[in-house]
């Protein structure tokens, strides 16, 4: 689930915040029960290299 945060962050610069609560543990993984995200305009500098990757 971590790794799935860190792809989001990267991917929406937008994302300011991002709460995950309740979030249940088991043997097969793990699931947020529900989520609070917070935008705010993008301003990374390298929007441009990010652009050609896609």
């Amino acid at each position: 689930m971590v790794a799935r945060v860190a792809v989001l962050s990267d991917a929406l610069p937008e994302v300011r915040s991002l709460e995950l609560n309740p979030v249940v543990v088991a043997e097969r993984g793990a699931v947020a029960l529900a989520a609070r995200v917070t935008l705010a305009h993008a301003d990374r500098a390298d929007n441009t290299r990010r652009l050609q990757r896609t």
